[in-house]
Parts: C-alpha cells; sequence; structure tokens
C-alpha cells in the first residue's frame, strides 16, 4: 500500500471510530457531520470526500469486495452451504477485530428507523451478487428460485447471529454463533445440481 493509500485508510478509520464514539455516547440523531470531523481532526470538506452523510459510516466499507475474494478463493465444486460457510468465518474474523464499532453499528441499524430503508437496500445488493457468483457453483442461475431461497435464508441468519451479538455485548465469539447458525439452516441451502 503506497503513502497515499495509507493515509486514506488512515483517515476513513479516524471517521469511524470518532462517529462511532459520537453516536454510542450521544445517539445518532445528534451527532453532526461537523462534530465527527471535529472529532477525527479533519475539516467537514475532507469529510465529504469519504462520506456522503453520516448514513455511510454506518454501514462502513462495501463487502463487496470480500464477497467476490472468499467466493473466489473456494474450490470450484465446494457446494453453496460450504461456501457460504467460509464467507461467514471471513466475516467473523473482521467484525470480531474490530468488535466495539460492529456492536455500536448494528445497534444504530436496528433501533435508527431511517437506517433500516438503508439496511435491507444494502441486503438487496449484497444478495444480488450472491446469486450472480454462486449461480455457477450451484449449477443454475442467478434467479432461480431455490438458489434465492438459499441467499435469502442465510442472510437472514447472519443478520440474525449479528444482532443478537450486538445484544449481548459481544460476549460469544461470533465465529462460534455464526457456524451454528449455519448448522442450522444447512438444509435449506442445498441447492443446484451435479455438472453434467
Amino acid at each position: 500500500m503506497g503513502l497515499r493509500e495509507l493515509k486514506k485508510t488512515r483517515t476513513r478509520q479516524a471517521v469511524q471510530q470518532a462517529a462511532m464514539r459520537l453516536f454510542d455516547t450521544q445517539g445518532y440523531a445528534a451527532t453532526t457531520v461537523e462534530q465527527i470531523s471535529a472529532a477525527a481532526e479533519i475539516s467537514t470538506a475532507t469529510f465529504y470526500r469519504y462520506y456522503s452523510d453520516k448514513e455511510d459510516i454506518v454501514f462502513g466499507d462495501d463487502d463487496r469486495t470480500v464477497v467476490e475474494e472468499v467466493i473466489a478463493a473456494q474450490p470450484p465444486g465446494e457446494t453453496v452451504a460450504a461456501t457460504i460457510g467460509a464467507l461467514f468465518r471471513r466475516l467473523a474474523a473482521e467484525f470480531e477485530a474490530d468488535r466495539d464499532a460492529v456492536i455500536v453499528r448494528m445497534r444504530l441499524m436496528n433501533g435508527v428507523p431511517g437506517l433500516q430503508a438503508r439496511r435491507w437496500a444494502t441486503r438487496q445488493k449484497t444478495a444480488d451478487l450472491l446469486a450472480r457468483l454462486l449461480a455457477p457453483r450451484a449449477h443454475t442461475v442467478p434467479d432461480d428460485r431455490d438458489l434465492r431461497l438459499a441467499i435469502a435464508v442465510a442472510l437472514a441468519a447472519e443478520a440474525e447471529t449479528l444482532f443478537y451479538w450486538a445484544r449481548t455485548g459481544g460476549t460469544s465469539p461470533l465465529d462460534h454463533l455464526l457456524a451454528d447458525a449455519l448448522d442450522r439452516i444447512e438444509p435449506a441451502l442445498r441447492v443446484g445440481s451435479a455438472p453434467t
């Protein structure tokens, strides 16, 4: 990573950390972009170079790259359930590494009505991406009903597990909770046919 990219990464991290502290202590609605900028020691103009609004901070960086990397790294003949399991493990590791901020994010997504529409839209984009990437593994098309249902079940299980983890203060290992959730939904993830 070059110096410029390192500086951008550090600025984004400073903004996210400052915002999560403020959201946690004074609430989402009461926190302004100006306060976040001051706490991160940047100008408001710099804030808007990285984020379009406070919502962008809550939803963090786009998970698209992580999803693409994990799925590309899995063996081609692997089942949809095993691939989803690999994705769950990667997400658990990343979320645990930023535990306090993720817990605040999950509480905000669940408790601030204005953020719920964005959460739904983000979830739909993730479902579309997963369908496109998993369809070849399931030997079907991205709009296959069974595949879309499997993805919906997996995303619901992930979301409910994350919300539970956040509500309980992240006291249980997230990777164990997600592995347990995967075991429970595995029959719903049996999609696709053998290659011909």
